[in-house]
This record gives C-alpha cells, sequence and structure tokens, in this order.
C-alpha cells in the first residue's frame, strides 16, 4: 500500500522492528497526524497478525531431489545449441503453421515447374533448340563465310604447290 507521504516507506520497518529508535520515535509522532499513514500502519499489522496465525508450510520428503532434477534439466537445456533450443521451445510452435503453409506452398510451386511439358512453356521446339545451340549462333558470321574459308584454303594450297 503506497502513499505520498515520505514516510510511508517506513512504516514495514516500523513493524519489523527495524528501524532505529530516533527514527521510530520520528515515525510515531508523524503517525498521530498523518491519517493515510495510519491506515497504512493498521492494514499492515492486520496482515502480519494473519500470516503470523498461518501453519509453518513444510515440504514434501520428495521435495529436495525434484527440485535438484528440475535444476538439472535447466542447466541441460541451457548447455544446448541454440537451434536446437529453439526447434523444442516454444517459439517453434508458434510457428509451425507458418512454416508448415510456407511448406506447402513450395510443394505446390514445385509440382507446378517440374511437371510443365516444354510445348507449355510458350516456345517452340525450334526456338528450343535455337537457345540451346545459342554459341553456334553467335559464331554465325564465321558459319556463313565458310565456304570462302574453303575456297581460300584450297587457293593457299594450290598457292603452296605451284611454287
Amino acid at each position: 500500500m503506497k502513499t505520498d507521504c515520505i514516510f510511508s516507506a517506513s512504516i514495514s520497518p516500523y513493524i519489523d522492528d527495524e528501524l532505529s529508535a530516533e527514527d521510530t520515535e520520528r515515525l510515531r509522532l508523524h503517525l498521530k497526524t498523518c491519517s493515510a499513514c495510519r491506515n497504512q500502519l493498521r492494514v499492515l499489522s492486520a496482515m502480519e497478525v494473519q500470516l503470523a496465525a498461518m501453519p509453518p508450510i513444510t515440504p514434501s520428503p520428495d521435495f529436495d531431489r525434484t527440485f535438484w532434477q528440475k535444476i538439472d534439466a535447466l542447466e541441460e537445456k541451457r548447455r544446448q545449441p541454440a537451434w536446437k533450443q529453439w526447434l523444442n521451445g516454444d517459439r517453434l510452435r508458434e510457428w509451425r503453421p507458418a512454416l508448415a503453409a510456407a511448406a506447402g506452398v513450395l510443394i505446390l510451386c514445385g509440382t507446378f515447374l517440374f511437371t510443365q511439358r516444354p510445348s507449355e512453356t510458350g516456345f517452340s521446339a525450334d526456338e528450343i533448340v535455337m537457345s540451346q545451340n545459342l554459341e553456334l549462333l553467335t559464331d554465325y558470321e564465321i558459319v556463313r563465310h565458310l565456304d570462302f574459308l574453303e575456297q581460300w584454303m584450297d587457293f593457299s594450297e594450290n598457292d603452296a604447290t605451284d611454287a
């Protein structure tokens, strides 16, 4: 319970008898004039009485063993690589629907792309053959003048044998 009074932080230590004699006397004088602090003292004192009336909590005989098993499991999990923690953790569970949808889309796209026939691509058979022989077509100038080169070679051979 908080108030705007600067003495409100001293009320709990006052109940627990943790204040010095000087601070205790100062707070007692303040409580005579501040109703908010008196109300806070009343509430905290009542809570102290209720807590004192509660029976003590005794842990189960198995508490020690299960506690240390949980600590060991947490330590083991912390030692795992980050990717393994991510796969085993709650983050993956949140992403599973999105990952499944993405995998489905990839399968559909792959199926569509790999089952198309060449005629369905929009290219004719001649265009496909030409694209496969594109390097030959780039050297077409040399091929176009091949007859001239063969005649030139024949002519130069004849000159060499005549001489």
